[in-house]
């Protein structure tokens, strides 16, 4: 599901979701709407290029390796 931070914060708050992967840039907007948190820690982190790639699971660990 991909949609803006209104839309994923309604399906965080209602634990409607199994994963998620945030991407992260080296550069910070001064305006718009903030991204929805994440009260859990990521479990993998991996670098593309300059950006930062979170992984987050719900409720169980993921597999020892991921598909794209």
């Amino acid at each position: 599901m991909e949609g803006g931070a209104e839309l994923l914060g309604h399906f965080i708050k209602r634990d409607l979701w199994d994963e998620a992967r945030v991407i992260i840039a080296p550069v910070r907007y001064m305006a718009g709407t903030p991204a929805p948190l994440f009260n859990n820690a990521s479990v993998r982190t991996l670098a593309s290029g300059p950006d930062k790639i979170d992984f987050h699971t719900h409720q169980q660990a993921p597999a020892e390796e991921w598909s794209w």
